[in-house]
């Protein structure tokens, strides 16, 4: 009964989402078909899953932080990049810089975490379900595209 829970949210038709019309509403079905794919790849123990989800979610929270100040530092660059003097693009650069350190600092502490809670091999498939998450989800928005 599980598996076909965790099929049903990974076969659930992407061009579904589409036709939602909040940002929150897409978010909200993603992250439930990224906690099946999850559960899925890693196999994760009651014990280990009440540990884990938690740190991983507070972790992708503070990520998707940084993506967002990094992305509006290139998005005010592109916009005024005409526009504004040599300080304020080493300031941009700069900021730009400390985003990738902070998220390399992030990594560095999510990982040790894990390895608190899970086994090794485990910590490494979290790395790889990411990857493959992402992918199985490019896929899903290129073939249910409109043509």
């Amino acid at each position: 009964m599980k598996n076909l829970i965790i099929l049903a949210l990974l076969i659930f038709p992407l061009h579904l989402l589409r036709s939602q019309t909040t940002k929150d509403d897409v978010q909200s079905k993603i992250q439930a078909q990224k906690v099946a794919f999850f559960t899925e790849k890693l196999q994760l123990t009651p014990a280990e899953a009440e540990k884990f989800w938690p740190l991983y979610n507070n972790y992708q929270r503070q990520k998707n932080k940084i993506t967002n100040d990094r992305n509006e530092i290139m998005q005010h660059f592109t916009r005024n990049s005409e526009f504004l003097t040599d300080v304020e693009v080493t300031d941009l650069l700069e900021n730009y810089i400390n985003c990738e350190k902070k998220e390399t600092e992030m990594l560095e502490d999510f990982n040790l975490k894990l390895r608190e809670i899970l086994p090794e091999r485990k910590v490494l498939k979290v790395y790889i379900a990411e990857i493959q998450f992402k992918n199985w989800l490019l896929r899903q928005l290129r073939d249910n595209k409109p043509r």
